[in-house]
């Protein structure tokens, strides 16, 4: 049997600067241990989604059409990656994972 897919999940919302620091350093944990990414943009006006594409298109972006919460965002990622035996992980959009 093979192990779950891991799948970090990074709800946003008009968040830009920190969004993209968050990603870009835990990208390296994704490539160390095979695991992906879905950031989930919940309709920010700050042209978050637009930016995550043009530099991190590597990484799955999902836009709501409106801010649906936290709550929310958390249910579409299971709906977004059901069928698959995997671990999602979720972050904040701040949250930075540190290795020892």
């Amino acid at each position: 049997m093979n192990p779950p897919k891991i799948i970090f999940i990074v709800p946003t919302y008009n968040r830009i600067q920190i969004v993209i620091k968050t990603v870009e350093i835990n990208k390296g944990i994704c490539a160390r241990y095979g695991a992906s990414m879905i950031v989930i943009d919940n309709a920010s006006d700050d042209g978050t989604y637009d930016q995550l594409n043009a530099h991190h298109s590597d990484i799955k972006i999902l836009k709501n059409n409106k801010n649906i919460g936290l709550k929310g965002s958390f249910k579409r990622a299971f709906v977004e990656t059901s069928g698959t035996d995997r671990l999602l992980i979720f972050l904040s959009d701040e949250d930075i994972i540190f290795e020892p």
